[in-house]
């Protein structure tokens, strides 16, 4: 996929999230299901009295909102934290600001281009749910996960998830094909429920490609210590994945 294509699409993925930030906001209220088994693994790591002895450093790329922080982190039997969460909506973040205190921050960042720009080995915990499928381009997607492995810290952990949007019926509208794009397979587009005129683009990871994902993050010392499916009506709208830098 060429460059031109790659910026095209992220573009049309931050102009979607302009146009139906505040609907989206409405909708992204409640945690997953499946932070419950993030936040336990996350304490069985760490522990309640947290061997580092002190704050655990926590990134939250993509966070939206600021759900994940508001409604999974702060619960009793959590090792103390330090918060970063990076978004590039600005109403999202508007949302987000207001559970700001003197541990949990925000930022506005690129969290697509500009990963890379953030310090190396940083955070203890890096966390990346609702972006990877917005990555376009294979060889891009590459980067992205080399550039996200970088932040993690020695003995640090990084989750992510990839969407089974196929699994829900309500995605059945997703087109494969879209002549402004040169797109690659597994790629597709999809509308919003409330704006028809809004559309984001994601990519459907083949079984090949999260092998390929895998073999990447080994080879610069992240091993999987957990995978599972979690979320939606069905109970596997999304798939983590649990790495741990030895």
């Amino acid at each position: 996929m060429h460059k031109e294509t790659i910026d095209n699409i992220i573009r049309v993925n931050k102009e979607f999230y302009d146009k139906v930030g505040p609907d989206f906001d409405k909708t992204r209220k409640s945690a997953w299901k499946g932070w419950g088994r993030v936040a336990e693994i996350i304490e069985g790591e760490f522990g309640e009295t947290n061997s580092l002895e002190r704050p655990i450093s926590v990134l939250d790329v993509a966070c939206g909102n600021g759900r994940f922080i508001g409604a999974t982190l702060e619960k009793e039997g959590l090792p103390l934290f330090k918060y970063l969460g990076i978004d590039s909506n600005d109403f999202l973040l508007s949302k987000a600001k207001a559970l700001e205190n003197d541990h949990i921050q925000f930022m506005k960042m690129d969290v697509i281009n500009d990963i890379e720009s953030l310090s190396p080995a940083t955070f203890d915990v890096v966390v990346a749910f609702g972006i990877t499928h917005h990555i376009p381009s294979k060889e891009f997607r590459k980067k992205w996960f080399l550039d996200l492995s970088k932040l993690v810290s020695k003995n640090g952990l990084l989750i992510f998830t990839i969407w089974n949007y196929q699994t829900d019926e309500r995605f059945s509208e997703a087109q494969d094909f879209n002549s402004e794009f040169d797109l690659e397979e597994g790629d597709y587009f999809l509308g919003w429920a409330n704006n028809k005129n809004a559309k984001r683009y994601f990519h459907k990871y083949s079984d090949a490609e999260i092998s390929e994902i895998d073999k990447i993050l080994n080879s610069v010392g992240l091993k999987q210590i957990a995978k599972f499916k979690s979320d939606g009506k069905n109970g596997g709208l999304n798939e983590y994945f649990v790495y741990k830098r030895s």
